[in-house]
């Protein structure tokens, strides 16, 4: 029961403003792009938190590689014994995040002169409660990254290594004005093509049942990221 043009859906579908919702139109028709727009300070906001969870993506993804490190070693027989391939984890970058409370951090601040604060707004840093200062948010965990319908990196879902550690088996990024839980879809980016082709989409919980789907040949596969699309899902259903 919404309305408005081409223009107005793509902001409410992918949550952004007026000129981005242009500038990414144009970008995926082929279109010149508008030319001397200031950019805003939402904008260049958003831009810096897309910067730095890109890095930590390849950041986390790297880390899967390191040799004589239990937390690696752990991560590596967990996902070999979901039977997922060398290139079903490099085609889905998963990554993991290793135990020490600052190890992305000082990556990306000493390494990539990225700012805490942002950090922080992009759900890749929090405020410790010992002491009030900056942590990394993913500690000890198998990080799988979250990407809005163009496939850009909002957010990640990590899984525990093991059981000998505090909190949740799963644990997803907090809110940002990028990563909205209640409006992804985990792998959507990666099968709305073959939804389109087949007509009807699979629904799995987690990450790993989709990864494993897609591997299996079920691209069409989907996933919810928190159980705040469920209840929307289950709300549907019961109307």
């Amino acid at each position: 029961n919404a309305g408005g043009d081409a223009i107005r859906f793509y902001q409410q579908v992918e949550n952004v403003s007026f000129p981005e919702a242009i500038e990414a139109l144009c970008e995926i028709y082929g279109l010149p792009k508008p030319a001397g727009r200031a950019v805003s300070g939402e904008e260049k906001l958003k831009g810096e938190m897309r910067k730095a969870l890109e890095l930590a993506q390849g950041i986390y993804r790297s880390a899967m590689g390191m040799r004589e490190d239990p937390a690696a070693d752990a991560a590596r027989r967990y996902l070999d014994g979901r039977k997922l391939t060398a290139a079903t984890l490099e085609r889905f970058a998963i990554g993991l995040a290793p135990r020490g409370p600052n190890w992305l951090l000082s990556m990306l601040v000493t390494k990539h002169g990225v700012e805490p604060r942002i950090l922080e707004k992009a759900g890749l840093a929090t405020l410790s409660s010992r002491d009030g200062k900056y942590i990394d948010f993913f500690r000890g965990r198998i990080l799988f990254p979250v990407s809005d319908t163009q496939g850009r990196v909002v957010g990640f879902g990590g899984r525990v290594i093991g059981m000998d550690q505090y909190g949740p088996k799963y644990l997803n990024s907090p809110e940002t004005t990028l990563y909205h839980k209640s409006r992804i879809l985990y792998g959507f980016d990666r099968a709305k093509q073959s939804i389109r082709k087949h007509n009807f989409a699979v629904l799995v919980e987690g990450q790993v049942d989709l990864i494993t789907s897609h591997q299996a040949g079920w691209s069409n596969t989907v996933a919810v990221s928190g159980t705040a699309v469920m209840a929307r899902i289950c709300v549907g259903v019961n109307r």
